[in-house]
């Protein structure tokens, strides 16, 4: 019989600690890997799709000034109602083009 000041099994209490430490690493790993690293992952995407719209963004309206300034400086002459006049002539056969294309819902 054992006296009631010794400890029964020490061996039993270090392996059920390292077990539950175990066991909760794991939990902790699966818990980050189903919940967190998607979370940043997503994160990520977005964060890098706005940077590269706005960047996006950005060259076209500079696209779009340069395109005016050559037109306006070289071209016409500095008429800028010809520029105006021909971009908006382009805008509006594209729009033309894209409506005659459009799928009509069939009600």
């Amino acid at each position: 019989m054992t006296s009631p000041t010794t400890p029964q099994n020490d061996t039993t209490t270090q392996d059920w600690a390292s077990k539950a430490t175990q066991r909760v690493e794991s939990l902790t790993d699966l818990l980050r890997s189903k919940s967190v690293r998607p979370a940043f992952t997503i994160a990520r995407y977005l964060s890098f799709g706005l940077v590269g719209a706005a960047i996006g963004l950005t060259i076209l309206i500079l696209f779009v000034i340069l395109i005016v300034r050559l037109l306006t400086v070289y071209l016409f002459a500095e008429h800028v109602w010809i520029t105006y006049l021909v971009l908006g002539g382009i805008s509006t056969l594209g729009g033309m083009v894209a409506w005659s294309r459009m799928v009509k819902p069939k009600s």
